[in-house]
């Protein structure tokens, strides 16, 4: 069995999941498939966007999309994923089990950090958060 995680960074300060960190988050995530025995793979938003792989999920058993901003800011290493975006995925990754996770489901979506969130239902397109 396969995993796709797809990074769309946090930026909670004790996490540090803008690039160049990897948030433990997406660690524990990863743990988790490879203690069952899963072959896991990861992908960063930004090189989705610049190798156009917003198909590749569809080789995968599970695609798991992990993202979410609060803290007001630039981000310097990297694009948060946007709504927009975590919908193309879902949408066009019909055929693995598709996870939300991160902030962007506790906490809502918003344009950037320190802003007021809007609670976005991406579990309307048949995933689980």
């Amino acid at each position: 069995m396969k995993a796709l995680i797809v990074d769309g960074y946090i930026d909670e300060p004790a996490a540090f999941g803008v690039p160049p960190y990897i948030s433990p988050r997406i660690r524990v995530v990863a743990g988790a498939f490879l203690l069952k025995g899963f072959d896991v793979d990861y992908l960063t938003i930004d090189l989705v966007r610049e190798r156009d792989q917003w198909n590749r999920c569809l080789d995968y058993d599970y695609l798991v999309i992990h993202g979410g901003i609060t803290t007001p800011g630039r981000y310097l290493g990297g694009t948060p994923i946007s709504s927009t975006e975590i919908s193309r995925l879902l949408n066009l990754c019909n055929g693995p089990v598709r996870i939300v996770t991160g902030p962007i489901v506790s906490a809502g979506y918003t344009l950037r950090g320190g802003t007021t969130a809007f609670n976005q239902d991406f579990s309307q397109r048949g995933t689980r958060s």
